[in-house]
């Protein structure tokens, strides 16, 4: 009855509440970043929703969020290549 319930709670959420979790720049066939790829979790029911932007979009959205929750992106290794 418990697994009947949380299906039931996934599958009529609206996922209203979701946090940023992280995201990502995505290569095509090796060619320069396409499109960016963010990854959104639902505080509610704990889904992964994803949002997947093209073009100038997605040089926008990645210019406004920086290196915020970026996937891949270390600190320090930032720090040690701007020193050079």
């Amino acid at each position: 009855m418990n697994k009947l319930k949380s299906w039931l709670k996934k599958a009529s959420c609206k996922h209203y509440y979701t946090e940023l979790a992280r995201w990502h720049w995505c290569h095509e066939n090796g060619m320069e970043p396409a499109r960016v790829e963010a990854e959104y979790k639902c505080s509610s029911c704990g889904k992964t929703v994803y949002l997947h932007l093209n073009g100038r979009e997605s040089h926008e959205w990645a210019k406004v969020m920086g290196h915020h929750k970026q996937y891949g992106y270390l600190k320090e290794s930032a720090d040690l290549y701007e020193r050079k």
